[in-house]
């Protein structure tokens, strides 16, 4: 996997960790949502989805900031020229076998500035951390721990001595 490129998911993850709370693969035809993705001390897969709904998720960061005073689980950033929202409220861990594919656009993969992407994985290391030490917090909407324990017990049985 590249860094700073984006990358769908196989269906076959949504029906193995099943969890309302996952933004799951949308059909009709239209490939999302995409993932931004980074890799925590485990080597475990993080991965952050994309939305274009910008202005629904500003209302959302708004609300959050009058309420807490900082809102740190959505950021917004720019894809393809594009202003987007990462949801790190969303992001949830993975491993390389559930996922399917790079996002390419224009035979070129789909990347963001690097230094977008340094604080992106830098936000996204700092919300984990604080998820698993305050997880009363709700930082993280899905059950990140439920899955991020059965993907460990999934790796030591295709590698025992991880």
């Amino acid at each position: 996997m590249e860094k700073g490129c984006f990358y769908f998911i196989k269906d076959s993850y949504f029906l193995e960790f099943i969890d309302p709370n996952l933004m799951k693969n949308k059909e009709n035809g239209n490939r999302r949502p995409c993932f931004f993705y980074f890799k925590d001390e485990n080597n475990i897969i993080w991965l952050i989805p994309i939305s274009s709904k910008v202005e629904k998720f500003k209302g959302i960061y708004e609300n959050k900031v009058k309420k807490y005073g900082y809102c740190n689980n959505i950021y917004f950033g720019e894809v393809l020229g594009v202003e987007s929202v990462f949801l790190l409220q969303n992001m949830f861990p993975i491993t390389e076998e559930y996922i399917s594919e790079q996002y390419i656009y224009g035979e070129k993969p789909v990347k963001i500035k690097y230094e977008q992407e340094k604080e992106l994985s830098k936000l996204g290391k700092k919300i984990l951390a604080l998820h698993k030490s305050k997880p009363n917090l709700r930082l993280i909407i899905p059950n990140v721990f439920e899955i991020e324990k059965k993907l460990k017990e999934n790796m030591k049985k295709i590698r025992p001595f991880v």
